[in-house]
């Protein structure tokens, strides 16, 4: 009869050597494979009166014309969103409406 812990373990080594494989045939050290971070998506900027706007409603944690106007959970998440885009507005791209992404 078999060992049951055997089996386990040769799936660790397998997968261990394919991650190691994707890594080296990507050219990146194995770190890198893993924190590659997406680059920053480029919208549409502000005007000198609506970025003092967003800043405000960013630090308050509320918008009173969302449906659910306090985001203050998600108050840290939202200011990197738009600290990482140089507080632009995301969804507009070339003055219209950006397509969801597929």
């Amino acid at each position: 009869m078999r060992n049951p812990v055997y089996r386990p373990q040769w799936m660790i080594l397998l997968t261990s050597a394919v991650v190691a494989g994707m890594s080296v045939a990507s050219g990146e050290t194995f770190p890198a494979f893993f924190t590659k971070q997406r680059p920053a998506l480029a919208g549409q900027p502000l005007s000198a009166s609506g970025d003092p706007a967003l800043h405000g409603i960013v630090d308050s944690g509320r918008n009173a014309d969302l449906r659910w106007s306090d985001f203050s959970p998600y108050k840290t998440e939202v200011a990197k969103l738009y600290e990482t885009n140089g507080y632009s507005l995301l969804w507009v791209q070339n003055g219209r409406v950006r397509p969801q992404p597929s």
